[in-house]
Protein backbone atom coordinates (compact mmCIF):
# COMPACT_ATOMS: atom_id res chain seq x y z
CA UNK A 1 0.00 0.00 0.00
CA UNK A 2 0.94 3.54 -0.35
CA UNK A 3 0.17 6.16 2.39
CA UNK A 4 0.17 10.03 1.41
CA UNK A 5 -1.15 13.69 2.06
CA UNK A 6 -0.84 17.20 0.74
CA UNK A 7 1.13 19.68 1.85
CA UNK A 8 -0.28 22.89 1.13
CA UNK A 9 2.54 25.34 2.90
CA UNK A 10 4.46 25.42 5.94
CA UNK A 11 1.33 25.03 8.39
CA UNK A 12 -1.09 23.41 6.61
CA UNK A 13 -1.59 19.98 5.13
CA UNK A 14 -4.42 16.94 4.25
CA UNK A 15 -5.03 13.93 6.41
CA UNK A 16 -2.78 11.22 5.52
CA UNK A 17 -4.78 8.94 2.87
CA UNK A 18 -4.25 5.05 2.09
CA UNK A 19 -4.40 3.27 -1.08
CA UNK A 20 -3.90 -0.70 -1.94
CA UNK A 21 -2.73 -1.51 -5.10
CA UNK A 22 -1.00 -4.17 -7.22
CA UNK A 23 1.58 -3.62 -10.09
CA UNK A 24 1.57 -6.30 -12.78
CA UNK A 25 2.88 -9.44 -12.22
CA UNK A 26 5.98 -10.54 -14.32
CA UNK A 27 5.83 -13.29 -16.93
CA UNK A 28 6.96 -16.67 -15.92
CA UNK A 29 8.24 -19.80 -17.67
CA UNK A 30 6.47 -22.83 -17.05
CA UNK A 31 9.45 -23.77 -15.36
CA UNK A 32 9.02 -20.97 -12.75
CA UNK A 33 5.29 -21.69 -12.72
CA UNK A 34 5.73 -24.97 -11.94
CA UNK A 35 2.35 -27.23 -10.79
CA UNK A 36 -0.51 -24.69 -9.41
CA UNK A 37 -1.37 -25.99 -5.82
CA UNK A 38 -3.53 -22.82 -4.74
CA UNK A 39 -1.57 -23.07 -1.31
CA UNK A 40 -1.66 -20.11 1.22
CA UNK A 41 2.55 -20.62 0.29
CA UNK A 42 1.73 -19.76 -3.22
CA UNK A 43 0.04 -16.46 -1.90
CA UNK A 44 -3.91 -17.54 -2.60
CA UNK A 45 -6.60 -17.56 0.43
CA UNK A 46 -9.62 -19.38 0.16
CA UNK A 47 -13.42 -18.33 -0.21
CA UNK A 48 -15.30 -15.85 -2.14
CA UNK A 49 -13.06 -12.93 -2.74
CA UNK A 50 -10.08 -14.66 -1.94
CA UNK A 51 -6.33 -13.33 -2.99
CA UNK A 52 -5.25 -15.33 -6.89
CA UNK A 53 -2.03 -13.79 -7.18
CA UNK A 54 -1.23 -12.66 -10.66
CA UNK A 55 -4.42 -14.45 -12.26
CA UNK A 56 -7.82 -12.66 -14.06
CA UNK A 57 -10.86 -13.72 -12.38
CA UNK A 58 -14.42 -12.54 -13.29
CA UNK A 59 -17.65 -13.14 -15.26
CA UNK A 60 -18.59 -12.11 -19.10
CA UNK A 61 -22.20 -10.91 -17.11
CA UNK A 62 -21.62 -7.59 -15.60
CA UNK A 63 -24.42 -8.43 -12.93
CA UNK A 64 -22.71 -11.70 -11.89
CA UNK A 65 -22.78 -12.04 -8.10
CA UNK A 66 -19.79 -13.05 -6.44
CA UNK A 67 -20.64 -16.67 -6.40
CA UNK A 68 -20.30 -17.01 -10.19
CA UNK A 69 -16.54 -15.53 -9.54
CA UNK A 70 -14.07 -18.01 -9.60
CA UNK A 71 -12.59 -18.92 -6.44
CA UNK A 72 -10.27 -20.88 -4.59
CA UNK A 73 -12.09 -23.79 -2.55
CA UNK A 74 -10.51 -25.71 0.40
CA UNK A 75 -12.42 -28.90 1.24
CA UNK A 76 -11.12 -32.42 1.12
CA UNK A 77 -13.82 -34.47 -0.09
CA UNK A 78 -14.47 -32.78 -3.23
CA UNK A 79 -11.03 -32.45 -5.11
CA UNK A 80 -8.71 -35.10 -6.71
CA UNK A 81 -5.34 -34.02 -4.55
CA UNK A 82 -3.86 -31.22 -2.28
CA UNK A 83 -6.48 -29.11 0.00
CA UNK A 84 -7.19 -26.12 -3.00
CA UNK A 85 -8.70 -25.89 -5.96
CA UNK A 86 -10.17 -23.62 -8.09
CA UNK A 87 -13.68 -23.57 -8.98
CA UNK A 88 -15.48 -22.22 -11.94
CA UNK A 89 -19.05 -22.17 -10.83
CA UNK A 90 -21.84 -22.13 -13.08
CA UNK A 91 -24.71 -23.26 -10.95
CA UNK A 92 -27.40 -21.94 -13.81
CA UNK A 93 -30.09 -23.77 -14.76
CA UNK A 94 -30.98 -22.80 -18.15
CA UNK A 95 -28.60 -22.23 -20.76
CA UNK A 96 -30.31 -18.81 -21.44
CA UNK A 97 -28.70 -17.82 -18.11
CA UNK A 98 -25.15 -18.14 -18.77
CA UNK A 99 -23.23 -16.30 -16.96
CA UNK A 100 -19.55 -17.25 -18.43
CA UNK A 101 -17.28 -17.44 -15.34
CA UNK A 102 -13.69 -17.41 -16.38
CA UNK A 103 -9.84 -17.62 -14.61
CA UNK A 104 -6.80 -16.53 -16.90
CA UNK A 105 -3.21 -17.67 -15.35
CA UNK A 106 -0.49 -15.57 -15.17
CA UNK A 107 1.14 -14.52 -18.58
CA UNK A 108 3.51 -17.23 -19.91
CA UNK A 109 7.35 -16.24 -20.64
CA UNK A 110 7.32 -18.31 -23.62
CA UNK A 111 8.90 -17.83 -27.28
CA UNK A 112 5.89 -19.96 -28.97
CA UNK A 113 2.98 -21.04 -26.85
CA UNK A 114 2.38 -23.40 -29.51
CA UNK A 115 5.23 -25.94 -28.42
CA UNK A 116 2.96 -26.17 -25.11
CA UNK A 117 0.07 -27.37 -23.02
CA UNK A 118 -1.72 -27.25 -20.14
CA UNK A 119 -2.31 -30.24 -18.17
CA UNK A 120 -5.48 -30.47 -15.21
CA UNK A 121 -7.83 -32.54 -13.12
CA UNK A 122 -11.32 -31.52 -13.44
CA UNK A 123 -14.54 -32.57 -12.33
CA UNK A 124 -18.44 -31.10 -12.38
CA UNK A 125 -20.88 -30.83 -10.06
CA UNK A 126 -23.54 -29.47 -12.27
CA UNK A 127 -26.49 -31.57 -13.16
CA UNK A 128 -27.42 -29.98 -16.75
CA UNK A 129 -25.36 -31.20 -19.49
CA UNK A 130 -24.43 -27.94 -20.87
CA UNK A 131 -22.68 -26.43 -17.76
CA UNK A 132 -20.15 -29.40 -17.68
CA UNK A 133 -18.26 -28.18 -19.70
CA UNK A 134 -14.84 -26.01 -19.66
CA UNK A 135 -13.49 -24.21 -22.69
CA UNK A 136 -9.73 -23.64 -22.37
CA UNK A 137 -7.70 -21.41 -24.85
CA UNK A 138 -5.22 -18.35 -25.11
CA UNK A 139 -6.35 -15.00 -24.69
CA UNK A 140 -3.94 -12.01 -25.73
CA UNK A 141 -5.68 -9.06 -23.36
CA UNK A 142 -6.52 -10.14 -20.30
CA UNK A 143 -8.82 -7.24 -19.55
CA UNK A 144 -9.80 -7.65 -23.13
CA UNK A 145 -12.12 -10.84 -23.40
CA UNK A 146 -12.69 -10.50 -27.61
CA UNK A 147 -9.16 -11.69 -28.08
CA UNK A 148 -9.84 -14.86 -26.17
CA UNK A 149 -9.33 -18.13 -28.69
CA UNK A 150 -11.17 -20.95 -27.17
CA UNK A 151 -8.45 -24.13 -28.52
CA UNK A 152 -11.10 -27.25 -26.54
CA UNK A 153 -14.26 -27.86 -24.98
CA UNK A 154 -13.64 -30.02 -22.24
CA UNK A 155 -16.94 -32.04 -21.04
CA UNK A 156 -16.06 -32.95 -17.38
CA UNK A 157 -16.95 -36.24 -15.56
CA UNK A 158 -19.93 -35.66 -13.15
CA UNK A 159 -18.84 -38.52 -11.27
CA UNK A 160 -14.68 -38.41 -10.74
CA UNK A 161 -11.53 -36.32 -10.74
CA UNK A 162 -10.43 -37.03 -14.73
CA UNK A 163 -7.00 -35.69 -16.31
CA UNK A 164 -7.54 -33.34 -18.63
CA UNK A 165 -4.56 -32.00 -21.22
CA UNK A 166 -4.96 -29.03 -23.97
CA UNK A 167 -2.37 -28.34 -26.03
CA UNK A 168 -2.01 -25.71 -28.06
CA UNK A 169 -0.27 -26.31 -31.32
CA UNK A 170 -3.28 -25.09 -33.51
CA UNK A 171 -3.30 -21.83 -31.99
CA UNK A 172 -2.36 -19.42 -34.66
CA UNK A 173 -3.41 -15.99 -32.52
CA UNK A 174 -6.24 -13.54 -31.99
CA UNK A 175 -8.67 -11.58 -34.39
CA UNK A 176 -5.61 -8.96 -35.22
CA UNK A 177 -2.82 -12.34 -35.56
CA UNK A 178 -1.28 -11.28 -31.90
CA UNK A 179 -0.10 -14.15 -30.12
CA UNK A 180 -1.24 -14.35 -26.54
CA UNK A 181 0.73 -15.96 -23.61
CA UNK A 182 -1.98 -16.34 -20.92
CA UNK A 183 -4.24 -19.65 -20.80
CA UNK A 184 -8.24 -18.97 -20.02
CA UNK A 185 -10.75 -21.66 -18.75
CA UNK A 186 -14.25 -20.60 -19.87
CA UNK A 187 -16.98 -22.12 -17.76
Amino acid sequence: YVAAMTLCDDSVSSQWRTMNFTTPCEAMTPEQMGTIAFSEDEGFTTGQGGEMPCWTVGSKSENASASYIPYIEATSSTMHNGKNYLKLYDNVTSSASYVGAYAIMPELNVDDITKYQVNFWGRSYNSYSYNNQVIVGIITDPTDLSTFVALDTLILSKTAWDPYSVGFENYMGDYMGDMGSHIMFLS
